[in-house]
């Protein structure tokens, strides 16, 4: 590989750890861009070895801790970067100009004795515009509580407020209240299955085709297409195919199943026995689904989102109505959707199902979709957006938050 694709080869001798006496053992600290010099990230690719990772930077025998990895970046252009870990894309970055600081959770399973950080830059437009690495740090063995602390702070720009004030802090404060509570019956994709089930019978349900422990049990001849495979153990781990895959995507699936996502501080889907399943697709045509979110506060929705995506680009936007459906124009972590959203003809329905499986919780998100006058259940959400979500109205922030304090029933969840 030529200079212009290696940015830096790291070799472990010369990287002594920084860990603070008394941590534990697995905790260390490294500057990888070390001495204070500058890189240039030019396209197409930038390849860092990393050394093994454990508290004296020699390959040792795992299991290993999660690690956190932070990047400082300076661009005098747009560009989008790409960073893989040991070939398993871990984060997508849309670069602005100026200095920007990214932090990225690398989940234990891709650790191993020796690592490889690979950084792939598509410049937009200005393929000149080389973005300027300031600093790469690698910190090992950051358990999932400190994770959750720092994300927060990171994503906040401050520590979270005690008196619950904004609606991150009363979703940070419920990570932390039910931190050790098994969650799982109503986290688990499968598992909630069985208490809608209960509930409601089962045409609330997305029909599933097999549930599957590894993706080699799959017979990609025999599924029906269009289909969606999904995981019942994490977040956003869906797969919509059109036909019977030539190459199926096993190494992904793999990667799927042995991701643990309690380390990326949510430890409502700890305990789950993590499996994949093929759902048959809801809109065979491709059209955009729409979503609807209902914040509910002791069993009642006091707030719904509605996502949806633009025809013109298929990029999701988010509104919000109350149960009445009047307007709430704010969005979180989306584009501001500023048209009028019809009233579903199923409202009532979609409301008094949303509210019965919300009844036990003090707080909980339930997802539902309404497709051609039929209601499925998505799922249940409880730390939405991780407490991390950008509210862009401070008046329904607080106004959210407020719908939180209201709740008095100490025997709620």
């Amino acid at each position: 590989m030529n200079n212009e694709r290696r940015l830096l080869l790291l070799e472990a001798q010369t990287l002594p750890p920084k860990v603070k006496e008394g941590e534990e053992q697995g905790r260390f600290i490294l500057n990888l861009s070390g001495n204070g010099k500058k890189f240039f990230i030019r396209p197409p690719v930038a390849d860092i070895i990393v050394p093994g990772l454990n508290i004296f930077s020699e390959p040792a025998d795992g299991p290993y801790c999660p690690h956190v990895l932070t990047l400082a970046i300076r661009s005098t252009a747009h560009a989008h970067l790409r960073l893989h870990w040991n070939a398993v894309l871990v984060k997508n970055i849309m670069l602005k100009t100026g200095f920007q600081e990214f932090t990225v959770r690398i989940n234990s399973y891709l650790i191993q004795k020796s690592n490889h950080l690979t950084i792939v830059l598509v410049a937009n437009g200005d393929d000149t515009a080389f973005p300027q690495l300031d600093s790469l740090v690698l910190e090992g063995g950051v358990d999932n509580k400190q994770w959750a602390l720092r994300h927060f702070k990171q994503a906040n720009g401050r520590e979270a407020n005690k008196d619950l004030s904004s609606f991150n802090d009363v979703i940070f404060h419920r990570q932390m209240e039910l931190w050790e509570r098994d969650l799982s019956a109503y986290t688990d994709k499968l598992r909630l299955r069985d208490l809608v089930a209960r509930a409601f019978g089962e045409r609330y349900l997305v029909p599933i085709q097999g549930i599957y422990a590894s993706p080699q049990e799959i017979d990609w001849q025999s599924l029906v297409y269009p289909c969606v495979i999904k995981s019942n153990h994490a977040s956003g781990q869906v797969l919509r195919l059109d036909a019977a895959p030539t190459s199926p995507p096993l190494d992904m699936l793999t990667n799927w199943l042995r991701q643990d996502y309690t380390e990326f501080g949510e430890p409502c889907y700890r305990g789950i026995t993590p499996r994949l399943y093929v759902e048959d697709c809801l809109n065979p045509d491709g059209a955009p689904l729409i979503d609807y979110k209902f914040h509910c506060f002791g069993g009642k929705a006091k707030s719904i989102a509605v996502i949806l995506g633009r025809p013109e680009t298929g990029k999701p936007c988010m509104t919000h109505y109350s149960p009445q459906w009047e307007p709430q124009r704010f969005t979180i972590s989306n584009d501001l959707f500023t048209g009028d959203v019809p009233r579903p003809a199923e409202l009532e329905e979609m409301l008094h199902i949303a509210e019965t499986l919300a009844a036990p919780f003090k707080y909980v998100r339930v997802d539902l979709y309404d497709v051609a006058g039929k209601i499925y259940v998505g799922e249940l959400t409880f730390f939405h957006y991780g407490g991390v979500g950008k509210i862009s109205s401070p008046f329904w922030d607080r106004w959210l938050a407020e719908c939180y304090h209201s709740v008095s029933k100490s025997e709620l969840l």
